[in-house]
């Protein structure tokens, strides 16, 4: 659950002290709520740091199957929670792969999206991990850090060229010669909202419902709005 925070992490911000509004309503339910950013002070811990040392979401490829013995049986329950305001606000892009994909398949993806560890060839302000899905099936988790230029569409973009290298080195059979993509991808799938999304809802005018605008996406603006607005 990230909220976007400001640079300056010399004390806890606005944004910090909403994350930890929510956590604090999230642990009164009897959630386990791991803080991060500029809701994690001194330390401002980054969410990939963790999500690696405090919970088992890197073995389990979820956090909600977190088993340490510092969790009540209430807390096993409900599960963990990651709450934190990141530097800049951070977008969400998830490849869910098809389950001809195995696992060191799905690692070449995350390697090839992922700008860390000298990648320069990654996509910039990418984070991405791979993470077990279900049914057999793996997915690219990827944060983007800087959305204005490591885009959803230029993930698209390299996903089409690795898949595309995967079929062309036979790596993974394509029988059927369908398009490489189509056998390898189910889906690109944003989580969450969009920074272009926020901004147009704070300056919707709520009074002028657009008729053309599609009404599962305007409910959604609107609960995103009632949500801003309690804040």
């Amino acid at each position: 659950m990230p909220l976007s925070s400001q640079p300056d992490k010399k004390e806890t911000d606005a944004a910090g002290r909403a994350a930890r509004f929510v956590g604090e309503r999230l642990s009164t339910a009897g959630v386990e709520v791991c803080y991060y950013g500029s809701a994690d002070p001194p330390n401002y811990a980054p969410l990939a740091d963790v999500r690696r040392n405090r919970t088992r979401f890197f073995q389990s490829g979820s956090i909600q199957g977190d088993e340490s013995s510092n969790s009540t049986s209430r807390n096993k329950e409900l599960g963990v929670a990651t709450v934190g305001a990141p530097p800049q606000f951070v977008e969400n892009c998830n490849v869910l792969l098809s389950p001809k994909c195995s696992w060191d398949v799905a690692r070449s993806l995350t390697r090839t999206l992922r700008h860390r560890n000298k990648n320069e060839d990654g996509i910039v302000g990418v984070e991405a991990l791979t993470l077990p899905y279900s049914h057999g099936r793996f997915e690219a988790a990827c944060n983007l850090l800087e959305p204005q230029i490591g885009t959803r569409e230029e993930i698209e973009r390299r996903v089409a060229q690795w898949a595309h290298s995967i079929t062309s080195s036979n790596t993974i059979e394509n029988d059927h010669d369908m398009d490489p993509v189509a056998l390898l991808v189910e889906r690109i799938y944003r989580v969450g909202t969009t920074a272009n999304q926020c901004e147009a809802v704070l300056h919707k005018d709520w009074s002028q419902r657009s008729a053309s605008f599609p009404k599962e996406i305007d409910n959604h603006d609107e609960q995103v709005y009632l949500q801003f607005i309690k804040y």
